[in-house]
């Protein structure tokens, strides 16, 4: 009579748990990878990388526009003892007291064809000397046209209109396979908890079966139509039951906690989660190689690794052979003891100068530098074209992995339904003493392992898919890029 009410307190439970859980918001798998991929940490820490790319480009876009500034002092005061010339010729230590003050204002033009910039200033400088009384001039330079340009030198400008959007787009790129990465993310701690939960209704589902089969063999077993090792061991597999439920629901309750705390839900709310079925059978390598090469951060990186390799090499061709600078400003200037009368009818003020440096003889220090520039691009090259070979294998290994998977996915269901059918077949056989227990046993452990064996693939294949997804940068449900949406 005890066990009868102990079978009925647990069904009562196991209704109940039953009933909780259909009022509790059903979530699929889809739906957490929508949430993670808005409220997780881990979003926002791409979203921040990204920005990052973003200033940077927008910093580098707005670098060829003009530039105005202001430089002055106000005031350089100076008291001091100097050489000085007087006007005989000799020299002579003189102590002098100066307040020097000056203002200027520049506008900076980058040329970038040229890899050279052209400056527009106009500058007002005021001198007081400090002696018996004070005596005042002004300097001013009403306009000042200079251009500074390196003949053969290294143009930042041009290697920075090739590089910079390349590094833009691949940060883009980067964004899209993070946000992949957190639906890969989510599917392993989704799965996590799917298989306890899973796992735990194992269990509370075969303790009510063994709870009532213990009644039913202690019944025989009082008429001797059965052993007490049937009644023990069945004493036995019902403790350890209970064993694994009071483990799994603390499994559980880490999972939800991980899960929860990933996605930034509430863990006091209650929610219930449930696994898609996997919509794709069978994708295409040629397709999913061909995605990767044209949609992954991959290739970007490739050509900026090329790229960056080429710039350097330009650099040190530049500081190792002949190199000329030219340096050219034309104004109109004058100095008065007026403020006034330096505006009026200033004079002409030009410079001119062509700066050259050849180098003669190192012991070919120039020339290894060269050599070794050349060879990191053609090592850059190599290293890429093995990264190449080495993702084309993943993704194949990948794509055949998630082929198979579709098929064992098939098996493993008609499996589970026929190995459901039999246990339930075997458990009444069993309760009418036509099979032994161990047949019994069997048929419970080939229904356990078949569901968890279902489970297990659909998390593998889900994986793989995001794996995929990252890689190519392709939706394969959908056949569409996955693109970076602003």
């Amino acid at each position: 009579m005890r066990h009868r009410i102990s079978y009925f307190f647990i069904a009562f439970l196991f209704l109940l748990f039953n009933i909780t859980t259909y009022a509790q918001r059903v979530i699929s798998l889809e739906e957490c990878i929508e949430i993670a991929q808005k409220n997780s940490f881990d979003v926002q820490e791409a979203q921040n990388k990204f920005l990052q790319s973003t200033y940077q480009y927008k910093i580098y876009k707005k670098s060829y526009l003009p530039s105005l500034s202001l430089s002055g002092s106000l005031p350089a005061f100076n008291r001091s003892i100097s050489k000085i010339t007087l006007p005989n010729g000799d020299e002579a230590f003189v102590a002098q007291a100066t307040g020097a003050y000056s203002g200027k204002l520049a506008l900076k033009q980058p040329i970038p064809f040229l890899g050279s910039d052209f400056i527009i200033s106009s500058g007002l400088q005021r001198l007081d000397l400090y002696n018996d009384s004070i005596s005042t001039s002004y300097l001013s330079n009403v306009i000042n046209l200079g251009i500074s340009h390196s003949i053969f030198g290294y143009n930042s400008y041009k290697w920075g209109k090739k590089i910079e959007p390349l590094q833009y787009n691949e940060a883009k790129q980067i964004y899209v396979e993070e946000m992949e990465e957190i639906a890969k993310k989510t599917v392993e701690l989704y799965f996590n908890l799917l298989e306890s939960q899973s796992n735990l209704n194992i269990q509370i589902y075969n303790k009510l079966n063994i709870d009532t089969l213990l009644n039913i063999v202690k019944d025989k077993y009082s008429v001797g139509k059965c052993t007490e090792d049937e009644v023990l061991q069945l004493e036995v597999n019902l403790l350890n039951s209970e064993l694994q439920i009071l483990k799994l629901n603390n499994t559980i309750y880490n999972n939800e906690r991980a899960l929860c705390d990933f996605l930034r839900l509430d863990t006091n709310k209650l929610f219930t989660f449930a696994p898609n079925l996997f919509e794709i059978d069978k994708i295409d390598i040629k397709r999913a190689i061909d995605e990767n090469y044209e949609n992954s951060s991959m290739e970007l990186n490739n050509k900026r690794q090329v790229l960056e390799a080429q710039i350097n090499l330009a650099k040190i061709k530049s500081e190792n052979r002949v190199s000329v600078d030219l340096y050219a400003t034309f104004g109109l200037s004058k100095n008065d003891a007026s403020f006034r009368e330096t505006f009026k009818t200033p004079l002409n003020q030009e410079v001119v100068t062509l700066g050259f440096t050849v180098p003669i003889f190192d012991f070919g220090i120039s020339r290894s530098k060269i050599k070794q520039a050349e060879l990191k691009v053609s090592n850059v090259i190599i290293s890429i074209e093995q990264a190449n070979l080495d993702s084309k294998r993943e993704i194949i290994d990948i794509i055949n992995q998630i082929n198979i998977l579709s098929e064992n996915i098939v098996v493993v269901k008609k499996t589970k339904d026929l190995a459901e059918k039999r246990y339930e077949i075997s458990k009444s056989r069993y309760e009418n003493g036509k099979i032994g227990f161990l047949d019994y046993s069997n048929a419970q452990s080939d229904k356990d392992k078949s569901t968890l064996d279902f489970l297990q693939l659909l998390r593998k294949k889900w994986e793989l898919y995001y794996k995929i997804r990252k890689l190519t940068l392709y939706d394969f449900k959908t056949n569409q890029k996955i693109t970076y949406k602003e």
